[in-house]
C-alpha cells in the first residue's frame, strides 16, 4: 500500500509544516510548489520538513522544472496533466 498526502490547505507553510506528520515519500504538488524559492529564514527548516520525501509528482506540460529547494534529493517525475 502507498501513501499519498493531499494538503487540505493551500497555504504553502501549512503544507510544509504537516509533511512530517503525514509520514509519506511521495508529495504530487503543481510545478509553482516544487520550484518556489524560499525565504532565507525558513529554507533550512522546511528543507528539514521535506527531508523524507524521495519522490515527487509534478502534473505539467514544462518540460524542464529546474532544481528544488524542497525536494534537492527527490527523484521527480513529470506527468501530463491532461491524461491523469
Amino acid at each position: 500500500m502507498q501513501k499519498l498526502f493531499l494538503p487540505g490547505d493551500y497555504n504553502a507553510s501549512s503544507i510544509l509544516k504537516s509533511l512530517p506528520r503525514q509520514n509519506t515519500a511521495r508529495v504530487i504538488c503543481e510545478p509553482e510548489f516544487y520550484s518556489m524559492e524560499l525565504p532565507p529564514s525558513m529554507a533550512a527548516d522546511y528543507t528539514d520538513r521535506c527531508a523524507a520525501v524521495s519522490e515527487v509528482v509534478v502534473p505539467t506540460t514544462q518540460t524542464s522544472l529546474g532544481k528544488s529547494q524542497l525536494f534537492p534529493n527527490a527523484k521527480v517525475t513529470t506527468v501530463d496533466p491532461y491524461s491523469l
